[in-house]
This record gives C-alpha cells, structure tokens and sequence, in this order.
C-alpha cells in the first residue's frame, strides 16, 4: 500500500513539474523576431533629465514634458543620461546602439551649439540650407568607443517636420568646423530603432528619417541635428506671392466690375460689426476716396500699402483710415505678406474667394472639414472609416486644412485629436451666415 502511495507522489511531483516547465522549454524554442518587443513607456518630471539603466534588448522611451520623446535601445547595456533645455518642446529621437562591451552614454540637449560652447558656429555642409531652424542640437559622449549609432526620427508636424521635406540628419565632431551627413545604412536593427518612434494612425514608413553614426570615439563630444535640405526650400513669402499671382490672374479672368462687385456686398448676408464708424453700408460705399481705393483692389487683388499709396495719390493717414473703414465693413481684407500688407476683395461669399475657391475645387476636403466641426475631436482613423478611403488620403487633406488654418490639433496620449478652429474668419463668417438664414 505504501509502496502504491509513494510512487502515485513522484508521478504526481513529475506532472507538476512538467506542467511548470512545459511554457519555458517551449518559449526556448521560439526564435526572438526583430520588433516585436514593445518599448516600455516612462514619463519624466518635469526637471527634463533622466538617469537610468537600459537593459540588453529592452527598449525604452522617456517621455519628457513639452511633448518630447527620448527611445533607446541597445544590444548591451547602458547607462544611460538625458537631459533637455526646457526651451524645447516638440522633439522626438529614437537611438539604437551596437557595441560589444556595456557603456555609459550622455544625451544633453540644447536649442542652439553656442549653449555648448559661444566659439562654436553652425556652418552647414554643401546642398543643406543655410538658414538652420530645427531649434535642437543634441550632444553625445560615451566612456568608451561605440561600434555603432543608429538614429531614427519621425517626419511630423508634431514634431517640427514636415513629411513632404527632404532632411539630412547631420553630426559635427568637437573641434571640426563642418557638419557631415550622416549616411543612411540599411540593416537588421533598423527595425528595433524606427519601432521607438512616435506610431500614430497617420504614420507612414516612408516619413521616418534615420542616419547611421560608425565607431564614435570615446570621451568625444559628437552633436546631432537635423537640416532641410536646399533643394526643397522654398520661402512661404514666395509661396504667398504666388497665391497673389493666381488670384490675380483669377480676377482677370472672372471679370467682375466695381458696379457687380459692390451689387455682391450689398445683398450679402455676412454679419458686418461697425466699430467706431457710425456709418450706413451706402455711406461707406458713396465716398469717392474709398470708391477709388476699391477699384484699385479689384483691378490688381494683393496691392500692397505703399503702391496704393501712390496710386489714391493720398495721406497716410488718410489711407490708413478708409482702409480701417473698409476692412471694418468687410468689404476688402488684409493679409501680411513679408515686409509687406496686401489688400485683397473680401473673400466671403464673393467671386474671388481664394478660400472658397481651395475648399470647392475639393469636395472631399469640405467633407473632412464639416465632419470635424460637427464632430470635435475625431482624428484620422475614425475619418478614414467614415469616408472609405485611403488613411494617406486623409492626412494629406488634413494637412492642408491645417495650412489653411481652419483647424487644430490636440494631441491626447497616442491620439492626435482634430478640432475647428472657430476664431478663423472662415467660421465666424459661416456661422454668422447661417445664423442669419435661421
């Protein structure tokens, strides 16, 4: 009988071992795939600097205050210190390291190279444009030689990048002058630093930049930064004079007389707020001074001040007041342009409305536009949802809405929320129209 007993407990010691031991031998078997560890997320206080350890293969990203991201990861381990002026705000790096021996790293971040050193000058490499606007240049130093560096960063408008640029991820050795492009190596651990990037519903491999930094030198000051590159640097002055040019040539081609254009701001509906002026809308439109004024704006749309200065032949002050008065009633608009203030036809409800004229000739981007208002908050997947159509389609509409400046983004944990920008002359307008049809 005892003998049954103490060979019924082994089998039954046996069964529990093989039962606790059974996920681990098969877990042995099991490769290890590229990727697929997700980084540990760890917020920061607010004093933006951390110390920690990073373990072998256990990325992580530190999130500072002022939607700044720090991801690390490493095939050894790391000790590891970061720590960011608080003038920065809306940055994001990722970093992977090689090496074949454990390492102490500092990451110090700052918004300029003179907070580095005043004798230090940002004199870009050939093709890079010469004005320098990223606002963060990172300097690292390890106590020992690093095999290799690879750096990852994610083309955003969260992130001061634009996806549509061409960049170059640039390093400046401590006693050069010149800044060198960092060359783009393809490789297995490509994947393991892209993966510490910022991934949101509107992310796209394509917009993520990386640059491989070889056998960094040990107790050597190397600074990181990024550049635009010449070749698609074009000003948004000269983008704004080029909309003035296509405006112009519209107004050519519409047509429109002073008489049909003042008949359009007398039956508008648009809501007009008088100010100081105690005066009728016919009042306004009988002076002869601003009769002239309005038909120099219609005749060459985006007049700056000074030619239209010369042109009335009258006072600055003079000018400065009717212009007042007729920006007051809505019946021309202003828009700074460079050095310059240019005077348009008042865009709302009329033939030469640039706005309207961008948002009609695409239906979709009205579509967007109207479910975001109706909707505050929504972002971009639940857009692709409800419109059935490719997410790089929304983002693109998205984006020029943004330019417009006709919304905004908030962005709440991992989601970038969509939201109407109801202090734009666009909405102020419609709402006040609408109101009135009611």
């Amino acid at each position: 009988m005892w003998q049954i007993n103490q060979k019924g407990v082994i089998f039954s010691l046996l069964f529990i071992i093989l039962i606790f031991q059974f996920p681990l031998i098969m877990a042995s078997g099991i490769p290890d795939v590229p990727g697929k560890n997700k980084p540990e997320e760890i917020p920061v206080p607010k004093k933006n600097r951390i110390q920690d350890k990073i373990k072998p293969e256990t990325p992580v990203v530190y999130q500072f205050s002022n939607n700044k991201r720090f991801g690390a990861s490493s095939n050894v381990e790391v000790q590891l210190y970061v720590e960011y002026e608080d003038a920065i705000h809306d940055r994001e790096i990722s970093v992977r390291i090689e090496n074949n021996r454990a390492i102490s790293l500092s990451v110090i971040a700052r918004t300029n190279l003179s907070k580095f050193d005043s004798s230090m000058k940002l004199n870009p490499p050939d093709n890079i444009n010469q004005q320098w606007d990223y606002g963060c240049v990172y300097q690292f130093k390890a106590n020992a030689t690093i095999e290799s560096l690879i750096f990852s960063f994610n083309k955003s408008f969260f992130y001061d990048l634009d996806p549509d640029k061409s960049y170059a991820i640039a390093v400046l050795e401590f006693g050069q002058d010149t800044w060198n492009l960092l060359s783009i190596k393809e490789s297995s651990t490509q994947l393991k630093v892209i993966q510490l990037l910022d991934s949101s519903d509107d992310s796209n491999p394509s917009n993520i930049l990386t640059g491989t930094l070889q056998n960094m030198e040990e107790n050597k000051e190397y600074y990181i930064t990024i550049f635009e590159m010449e070749e698609a640097k074009i000003s948004r002055e000269v983008i704004s004079w080029i909309v003035i040019l296509i405006i112009g040539i519209l107004s050519t081609i519409i047509l429109i007389s002073k008489k049909e254009y003042l008949n359009l701001i007398k039956k508008r509906l648009t809501p007009i707020g008088t100010g100081t002026h105690r005066l009728t809308l016919e009042e306004v439109l009988e002076n002869e001074n601003r009769n002239k004024i309005i038909e120099f704006i219609l005749e060459h749309p985006g007049i700056h001040f000074n030619e239209l200065l010369r042109k009335t032949e009258l006072s600055p002050g003079n000018l400065v007041w009717h212009l007042d008065i007729l920006e007051t009633y809505k019946i021309i608009g202003k828009r700074r342009i460079g050095n310059f203030l240019a005077y348009f036809p008042y865009y709302q409800k009329n033939p030469l409305s640039n706005l309207d004229l961008q948002l009609k000739k695409s239906k979709l981007t009205l579509e967007i536009l109207e479910l975001i208002e109706e909707s505050p908050g929504i972002w971009n997947i639940i857009l692709t949802n409800k419109l059935k159509v490719d997410h790089k389609t929304i983002h693109y509409h998205v984006k020029k809405l943004l330019e417009l400046g006709l919304i905004t983004i908030k962005k709440e944990g991992r989601k970038k929320k969509l939201y109407p920008n109801l202090d734009s002359d666009y909405f102020k307008n419609h709402r006040g129209i609408n109101n009135n049809e009611k």
